[in-house]
Parts: structure tokens; sequence; C-alpha cells
């Protein structure tokens, strides 16, 4: 997904249908956005590659990259990752996707930024002029 394709969604969620959180992002986002603006990738089914998070990733602030990896799926490996190291956070993800992956996520692509939806305002901040 790039944002110099003008018929892409504007917005990208990285959801796993089986959690509590991603679903009420989802319910919200479905709430707030024209379906033509949001595209959804159920990453349990269809895994994201490598290059699409490390872009993900390289989008979220400064600080607050390590975000993406859920640390109580990570045997130790990882701890001393830089936040400012996108492409070791991306390898620790990568090793489970499915379990390390923090959900959800969510991309806005026209502007360049993306967070994890947790908690639910995170997404609100991000999509505020959209609502």
């Amino acid at each position: 997904m790039s944002s110099t394709t003008s018929s892409a969604p504007r917005f990208t969620l990285y959801h796993n249908p089986s959690c509590s959180k991603s679903n009420a992002t989802l319910t919200f986002l479905n709430s707030v956005l024209s379906p033509s603006t949001l595209h959804i990738v159920d990453y349990t089914s269809t895994l994201p590659a490598l290059d699409e998070l490390t872009k993900v990733c390289s989008l979220m602030p400064v600080g607050h990259r390590k975000e993406v990896v859920r640390w109580d799926e990570v045997d130790g490996e990882g701890a001393n990752v830089s936040d400012e190291d996108v492409d070791a956070i991306v390898r620790v993800v990568m090793q489970d996707v499915r379990k390390r992956l923090q959900r959800p996520l969510v991309v806005d692509w026209a502007n360049g930024k993306a967070v994890v939806g947790r908690p639910l305002e995170n997404v609100k901040a991000l999509i505020g002029g959209e609502v």
C-alpha cells in the first residue's frame, strides 16, 4: 500500500479478528470512514510483507516504534533494540507476525503516520480531521 497510488484507500487497519481491541477499532473506523477510504488487512490470514511492515513502522512516531511488538510474546531477544532501529524492530515481529504484531495498527498513508490503536484514542487522534 503506497501513499502515491491515488486510487488506494487512505487508511489501512492491520486487524486481528480474534482481538477485542482490534474489533473495537474496526467498528469505530467503519462508523466514521467511508468504505472507500479504509483497507483492512487481516494479518492472521494474509501476512504483511517485510517491506510493508518496515514502512508502517517507520511511520510510527519516534519513541513509539517499539510499540508494534507484543513484547510479552518475545523470549528476551530484541530487548535492547533501539526505538530508532526500524529494521531490527521489524525483524523481531517477522519471526512470528501472528503473535508478535501489536494490534490494531492503523496507518494514514496520506499524512504518513501510523499508530497502535491501544488505546482507541490514538486512532481517534490519527483520523481527527476525518471524524
